[in-house]
């Protein structure tokens, strides 16, 4: 019988995950998969849960998280750390980076507020659009907003789908904007930092979707540069991954010495329905993560 691997998976400690951590375990053993890692968004309560209960289940945990973070050119870069372990210095940042979008928030909707728009806290959390989206969570607010309904400058972003994310890039991201903030978000590099402190292994998720406004080229100076500050992996096997991808990053890892892991990203039916993991299973076999299990 094929054993799977599945080291990308999202319980309801990320807060967009559907999912119990015994659900999850239920799922698991259904599709057959003896290795995995829970790697909800920068929180570890879920991982360590899924430790104490896995082994039982059969199935072998490797203690995992996904950080948000911010690539050389701002680009949005997940970073999967495995092997981790409860200590301050990952909490310390894990707070940092929980934190630092609501602090963002607020200051968009100061300045938000002087260029006379409607808009509070308040309006954009009943939004439930979970953070680290809090910028197109403004631009719902705002849109929702019934004290704005006759401001002109809102009548474009009302006609056009996904009118609220058009609303964030023009006023909240744009420099020339008079909203936009200047906010130095946690950087990929202070999470390899980490990593390689604490003998994590680094591995970026997803770089074909992440790194997706980078030609081959790009993707490999990305990879190299990622490389040079320690990274050590790469999730060549992913539900966001074409087998185009899949032969590119493979040939990278190679060419580094890399580990070369698989997982779904699965969220839940409800909030990913097109990502589950009887749909995305990877062949333990097809793995290279010797360090990873070296660790458990």
């Amino acid at each position: 019988m094929k054993k799977y691997c599945d080291l990308h998976i999202h319980s309801k400690y990320s807060g967009d995950g559907q999912h119990s951590i015994k659900e999850i375990v239920k799922i698991l053993n259904d599709e057959n998969v003896t290795i995995a890692a829970i790697t909800d968004h920068n929180k570890i309560q879920g991982t360590f849960e899924f430790k104490k209960i896995s082994d039982d289940q059969g199935i072998r945990s490797i203690p995992g998280v996904e950080l948000s973070t911010r690539g050389k050119h701002h680009e949005n870069i997940h970073l999967l750390l495995y092997n981790i372990r409860k200590i301050p210095e990952l909490e310390n940042d894990l707070d940092i980076i929980n934190n630092q979008y609501m602090k963002l928030s607020q200051l968009r909707i100061t300045k938000l507020n002087e260029l006379g728009f409607f808009i509070n806290m308040k309006d954009v959390l009943s939004e439930k659009i979970i953070i680290p989206s809090m910028g197109p969570t403004i631009g719902a607010a705002i849109l929702h907003n019934r004290k704005n309904d006759n401001d002109p400058r809102l009548k474009k972003y009302r006609e056009i789908e996904n009118g609220d994310y058009k609303f964030y890039i023009d006023f909240l991201k744009n420099k020339k904007s008079k909203a936009f903030i200047e906010f130095k978000e946690y950087s990929v590099y202070n999470a390899l930092s980490v990593a390689k402190k604490n003998d994590f292994i680094s591995v970026i998720a997803h770089p074909s979707y992440s790194l997706r406004h980078f030609d081959r080229a790009g993707q490999k100076d990305f990879v190299k540069d990622l490389v040079k500050h320690g990274m050590q992996g790469i999730e060549v096997y992913s539900s966001h991954h074409s087998k185009e991808d899949i032969v590119f990053f493979k040939k990278l890892c190679k060419k580094y010495d890399l580990q070369i892991t698989g997982g779904s990203d699965f969220h839940g039916e409800i909030t990913k329905p097109h990502i589950t993991v009887h749909k995305y299973k990877v062949e333990s076999n097809l793995l290279r993560i010797d360090k990873i299990l070296d660790g458990v």
